[in-house]
């Protein structure tokens, strides 16, 4: 059984019309176009790995779960150093560079406010 990962859009629903909003203070119609990801970012929205559970363990501990807004995810995101001596990164299609890339992504997707990090144990 591999780990997965995966990012996901969580929308609320407005009682009185019935359609998706976003946004927690003011309530705003969600509009596809605002939280179109970007190409780059595309490639962590589903991804499956081992090497994955070294993001995942400080949130998963906090949360006591497999689901965290991607805010929290963000806060538990840990540095390149704290996880480089911990696995052999040999064994997966992962780098230093990619790792950056993917904070990028978590930090993009984290400020629309709007999306979830799960993943499989």
């Amino acid at each position: 059984m591999g780990f997965d990962f995966d990012i996901l859009l969580s929308l609320r629903i407005d009682k009185a019309t019935g359609l998706p909003i976003v946004g927690w203070t003011t309530p705003v119609p969600y509009s596809p176009e605002d939280h179109q990801v970007p190409e780059n970012f595309r490639k962590f929205l589903k991804m499956r790995g081992h090497h994955l559970r070294y993001y995942t363990q400080t949130a998963e501990l906090d949360s006591g779960g497999t689901l965290v807004d991607a805010a929290s995810f963000k806060f538990y995101f840990p540095t390149w150093e704290s996880i480089n001596d911990e696995c052999d990164w040999s064994n997966y299609d992962w780098s230093e560079e990619l790792h950056h890339e993917f904070k990028e992504a978590v930090t993009w997707f984290a400020e629309k406010d709007i999306f979830t990090v799960q993943w499989s144990y």
